[in-house]
């Protein structure tokens, strides 16, 4: 379902080409409305039960962080931040993580012959949804260190759903996109040629670097047995770049698109193959994933 709403499609290509068109025809004051029903149009095409998804985490966030926001106190804001981020941390265990759970229990305890100790499902696995969980979960963690919640339920649906970022990231921080958000800005020249050119960029690190040499990978990977030592070193090598030209490719086309609307996103990836140490590594490589885990998970 995911290949429905990918990037590099025609069917992509048109509904871009729609939503430009539309969008610099509208009143200025409009365009985050039209922003958010085609973001929301977009999630839905590939199933329309995600949309019942994502629009109920964003409700109970936007309810929660209203309410943390009010509390008196710092252990009356912890009372509600503790059971919103088990809603949401459960709702992606629920959805994605339950076949990996069922398969160490099945290699723990010799249950080879149960398919699903744990029911899983796996046909509604809803796009994105590390990525807005996330985003969700900073968002609520912001509001109980002191961020003003966001009053607009609209902008913040569109914070949550914005298409260009919605199924690979980056992970967005509310007080880097929210601001932009309630700007409505208008169309700049300038950002329109850089918009372009990282679009450009991204559909050849994905369509070009990447989707080609897919085809020689995976047929090395799919039988090892049948390779020789030097295939599988140059099919190892070649992952490496595959791998890093398909995501910052796709995450080169999202900042693109958002830029072309006037909202800048977080850059997610700096040359890491010229990093200099593992740790330097990770600061090049999804820096919106590594940053996160590092002001949400490692820092309290």
């Amino acid at each position: 379902m995911g290949n429905r709403v990918a990037f590099t499609t025609p069917s992509f290509a048109w509904f871009f080409a729609l939503v430009v068109l539309v969008h610099f025809a509208l009143p200025q004051r409009a365009r985050w409305i039209w922003l958010l029903a085609a973001s929301l149009f977009f999630y839905g095409y590939a199933e329309p039960l995600f949309l019942v998804q994502i629009l109920a985490a964003t409700g109970v966030s936007f309810w929660f962080a209203q309410k943390i926001e009010a509390a008196p106190d710092k252990p009356a804001k912890q009372k509600l931040l503790w059971p919103a981020l088990a809603l949401l941390v459960g709702n992606l265990v629920l959805f994605k993580y339950t076949p990996m759970f069922n398969e160490t229990l099945r290699g723990l305890f010799g249950l080879a012959h149960v398919e699903y100790p744990v029911p899983e499902l796996r046909w509604l696995l809803p796009l994105g949804i590390s990525f807005y969980t996330f985003q969700l979960i900073s968002y609520l963690v912001d509001v109980f260190r002191g961020q003003k919640a966001e009053r607009q339920f609209g902008i913040f649906a569109l914070y949550v759903a914005f298409f260009p970022k919605l199924i690979a990231g980056p992970i967005e921080r509310a007080k880097n996109l929210l601001p932009q958000l309630h700007a409505r800005p208008g169309f700049n020249y300038a950002q329109a040629i850089e918009a372009m050119q990282l679009i450009l960029w991204g559909l050849v690190q994905k369509a070009v670097i990447a989707d080609r040499i897919a085809p020689f990978v995976n047929s090395v990977y799919d039988n090892p047995e049948a390779a020789s030592g030097v295939q599988i070193a140059f099919a190892t090598l070649l992952y490496a770049f595959q791998i890093y030209a398909d995501f910052a490719g796709y995450t080169n086309i999202a900042l693109g698109i958002a830029l072309l609307f006037g909202y800048r996103l977080t850059q997610n990836f700096a040359r890491p193959y010229f990093a200099v140490s593992i740790q330097d590594f990770w600061k090049r490589w999804h820096i919106s994933l590594s940053s996160w885990l590092t002001d949400y998970v490692y820092t309290r």
